[in-house]
């Protein structure tokens, strides 16, 4: 098919209108994690709602009240620990937060707390004590 493209031998078909569909309005409550979806798929996500409504999660600490995380890049990785709920923080040291997912984990990149300006993971740790058993989710 890509030769055909190359060399001009393609040709185009209309699309019949019958058949075609729209896609619904995004809303901001799409951008929305879902935890419980494998890795790739929160990742894909996370990737599809750029630049608008963007993905957002709740981190819920141990013993304080939930704080609202918008979640930029983020990246799908092997996790061979022990099992976990999805949403649970499986490693946060100095340089990594990693959350499990329904299969799979993902690794946070950037995240940007409700009225502050977005960092990379390393600065939003030294500032904030996220612990492993952690949870990120709805609200």
């Amino acid at each position: 098919m890509i030769d055909s493209v190359e060399s001009g031998r393609l040709e185009a078909l209309p699309q019949d209108p019958a058949l075609a569909s729209k896609a619904p309005r995004l809303k901001k409550s799409d951008g929305l994690i879902d935890w419980t979806r494998p890795a790739v798929a929160v990742k894909n996500h996370v990737r599809a709602m750029v630049p608008w409504p963007g993905t957002y999660t709740f981190w819920h600490r141990q013993g304080g009240q939930p704080v609202r995380l918008i979640v930029g890049p983020v990246t799908a990785v092997d996790y061979s620990g022990p099992a976990a709920e999805p949403g649970t923080v499986l490693e946060a040291d100095r340089q990594r937060l990693v959350v499990a997912a329904g299969e799979g984990a993902v690794r946070l990149q950037v995240v940007q707390p409700a009225g502050r300006r977005p960092m990379d993971i390393e600065q939003f740790l030294r500032g904030n004590r996220v612990r492993p058993g952690d949870r990120f989710g709805p609200q």
